[in-house]
């Protein structure tokens, strides 16, 4: 199949009782959404919470050689989406119900909310998990890629990782997550140097989201953070949670 597919970008309007300014969710599809040899669309569903779509780009090759329309879009808070500076540290505003609420509004936007697939990348996938469990319809299949089922196995596993770390690498590490400087260059370093050990041996090049990430600031500057905010997570068995 050519490569030149249709590509449609534009941003849906999201209202939210605690935000009284404006609010958008940017989006861009790859392919025709009322054409697919899967017989419906696909939505993909970023990580973070606080990253952006792009380093999910790939995934458009589903529409340019196999003809099954993908749907990218960043979540509020993040990339091309809008910013809520005043909600940067908010831990109390993120939460699940508000994500869920916009791609509740993303999938009526779009008018495939009746019939579509979607994927969740790490964070995406505990999402996607969550808005499956509450039950959805139109969702036909859920893929769930690079996802914890359980935030105590997460954390165990993290901290089994620590432990094969350089002494100094791990103790930079836990001086900058108990006092909270996350945005210490020496933190960013030693971070770098944690993840890029973690599995890849080759790590590609990608557009950056240079965007300002509100979400991220407000929820997982650091595993410890994230950890004590989910605390209790899991989808091990059917289950509520945060």
């Amino acid at each position: 199949m050519s490569s030149s597919v249709k590509v449609t970008e534009g941003t849906l309007e999201f209202k939210w009782p605690s935000i009284e300014k404006k609010c958008e969710t940017w989006y861009k599809v790859y392919g025709d959404l009322k054409q697919s040899r899967s017989g419906r669309p696909l939505v993909i569903v970023h990580g973070g919470p606080g990253a952006c779509h792009n380093y999910l780009l790939s995934l458009k090759l589903l529409a340019e050689n196999y003809g099954i329309p993908v749907v990218f879009y960043d979540q509020l808070g993040n990339g091309n989406s809008t910013h809520i500076r005043e909600k940067r540290l908010d831990e109390s505003f993120w939460t699940t119900d508000l994500f869920i609420a916009e791609l509740d509004n993303l999938l009526e936007g779009l008018g495939i909310a009746d019939d579509y697939d979607l994927l969740g990348q790490s964070w995406g996938g505990m999402l996607g998990s969550m808005f499956a469990i509450r039950g959805h319809k139109g969702l036909k299949r859920l893929i769930i890629s690079n996802s914890p089922a359980s935030m105590t196995l997460w954390a165990d596993s993290c901290d089994e990782w620590r432990k094969q770390l350089p002494r100094e690498i791990d103790e930079a590490l836990e001086k900058h997550e108990k006092n909270g400087t996350y945005d210490d260059p020496e933190y960013q370093q030693v971070c770098m140097h944690h993840h890029d050990g973690a599995k890849l041996t080759h790590i590609p090049s990608r557009p950056s989201c240079s965007s300002t990430r509100d979400t991220f600031a407000a929820l997982i500057p650091s595993r410890r953070r994230f950890c004590k905010l989910w605390s209790g997570w899991k989808r091990t068995t059917r289950s509520t949670g945060r």
